[in-house]
């Protein structure tokens, strides 16, 4: 079967096609409204129960006291590496919370040193390639694996030079790169996507542990619905016909159906959590817009800008220093006789939009680059024209055409794009304060991303780094070499 047009496109951009979905939040609170439920009150929450877990299992090491009771986090640690002593955590990055799912089917644990997984040995070395099966963190006890994280970023870019994994692969089968290589582009992906794996993991079971277990059927119907509506769209950009054909298409991309299915799930959970959760209630008034616009108005002044034009005459295109001073003489000459400048540019110039007389868009006098053209920008009277200019490359004749003075837009017409300003800045506060909270009540550990990782996104929402992580508790780990 041949390449399927469109393919590359929706792995890449998939998820924010995802966060994009409007659909499912009324189709939520309309459940919410039937089942007599608020989906937005954490008091209300029933029995937790997470999303279906991905379809590969982690066992859980037998306690060696019967009465001992399970442990609420998971303990990972890359390959087959041996815990260290000097870790709590026997070498891996832990944040701590308060786990809402005490049941998880997808834990970990370490037993001499090894995470027992069904039907997987720790038999590789850290020297060779990653299998998919090795638990990059464990959000809540449920298990996110390498493989979840090597599909989404299969086509992507991980190298400044463009390599992605799906291209690394076939290198690696026709022996043009090792083992060790392919490993180092495979924790490449890790780092760049696992984050965003754990912040969406984070955000989706708190979504579900917010309801009852009706309301979950309810909520699982309810995105596999708008699933199958995606299902759809795919259909068409993919061109074909069957679901078959969509997954044969996705497969030869990296991924599959199926993955896609459950990262739509946890995307647009997450999403409607984080919407749903920090709706603005503040209402911005007249007195803070008035406030904003005193206190910047440097965002609402405007320097002086000009409108001019030019001729220019090329020396390069003419032969030589000379040949365009012939040029420039018969423009002049021109000028001298009357004819409009519009007209000679159009004739005799070689400068930009000479076809349109060389007028040439607004700007700041002080912007232009040639300095001898700025200074006379500065200087010339509306309409006057300006004495022959003489530059390394080329002769100069520029013509002011209009002057827009300095000032202020007044707030009458900025107003409504302070309010807007203004308010999404509480809307990020509020879905800041949300994600902090969430990732507070959260049980987060990975062996293979740093502390910073764990915690909300430095980025999230446009809020700085240093004013976000404040609210987050510092995290415990090692560094790994």
């Amino acid at each position: 079967m041949s390449r399927l047009p469109g393919a590359s496109r929706h792995i890449q951009n998939a998820p924010r096609d995802f966060v994009r979905m409007r659909y499912l939040l009324p189709l939520m609170m309309a459940l919410a409204v039937l089942t007599g439920c608020d989906l937005l009150d954490p008091t209300k929450v029933g029995d937790p129960v997470f999303g279906p877990p991905p379809p590969r299992k982690v066992t859980k090491a037998a306690p060696t006291d019967p009465n001992a009771k399970p442990s609420d986090t998971a303990v990972v640690a890359p390959d087959n590496s041996a815990p260290s002593g000097d870790s709590p955590s026997g070498g891996v990055t832990t944040a701590r919370g308060n786990s809402p799912d005490k049941s998880a089917t997808q834990t970990a644990s370490l037993a001499d040193g090894e995470i027992k997984r069904a039907g997987y040995t720790t038999s590789k070395t850290s020297d060779g390639k990653m299998s998919g099966n090795e638990i990059v963190a464990s959000i809540n006890g449920q298990a996110l694996f390498a493989s979840e994280i090597f599909e989404r970023g299969a086509v992507e870019p991980l190298t400044p030079q463009g390599l992605s994994l799906i291209v690394a692969s076939k290198a690696l089968a026709d022996g043009q790169i090792t083992e060790q290589e392919y490993r180092e582009l495979q924790m490449a992906a890790i780092r760049k996507f696992g984050k965003d794996f754990i912040r969406t993991r984070v955000l989706s079971q708190a979504m579900i542990s917010m309801l009852e277990k009706e309301q979950q059927k309810k909520i699982e119907d309810a995105v596999t619905k708008e699933f199958d509506n995606y299902l759809e769209r795919l259909k068409k950009d993919f061109n074909v016909l069957t679901v078959h054909e969509v997954d044969l298409g996705l497969r030869k991309q990296g991924t599959s159906l199926a993955s896609l299915k459950e990262e739509f799930r946890n995307r647009l959970l997450a999403d409607e959590y984080l919407r749903g959760k920090s709706k603005k209630e503040h209402m911005v008034g007249r007195t803070e817009v008035l406030a904003y616009y005193q206190e910047h108005d440097d965002q609402f002044s405007f320097p002086e800008k000009v409108r001019w034009q030019l001729l220019e005459i090329d020396f390069d295109k003419h032969g030589g220093r000379d040949s365009a001073l012939k040029v420039l003489s018969q423009a002049v000459d021109a000028l001298k006789r009357g004819d409009s400048f519009d007209k000679v540019v159009k004739k005799y110039s070689d400068g930009l939009y000479a076809e349109k007389g060389g007028v040439q868009p607004w700007v700041r006098a002080e912007s232009v680059v040639d300095e001898k053209t700025s200074q006379t920008l500065r200087g010339l009277a509306v309409g006057e024209t300006s004495p022959v200019l003489s530059s390394r490359d080329a002769y100069r004749l520029v013509r002011v055409v209009e002057r827009k003075p300095a000032g202020e837009q007044p707030i009458a017409e900025v107003q409504e794009r302070i309010r807007q300003i203004l308010e999404d800045k509480i809307q990020k506060e509020a879905m800041r304060k949300v994600l902090v909270e969430a990732y507070q009540k959260a049980s987060i550990e990975s062996a293979y991303l740093p502390p910073e990782d764990l915690q909300p996104p430095a980025d999230f929402a446009g809020i700085p780094a240093s004013e976000k992580n404040s609210d987050v508790p510092a995290k415990k780990g090692r560094k790994r070499s």
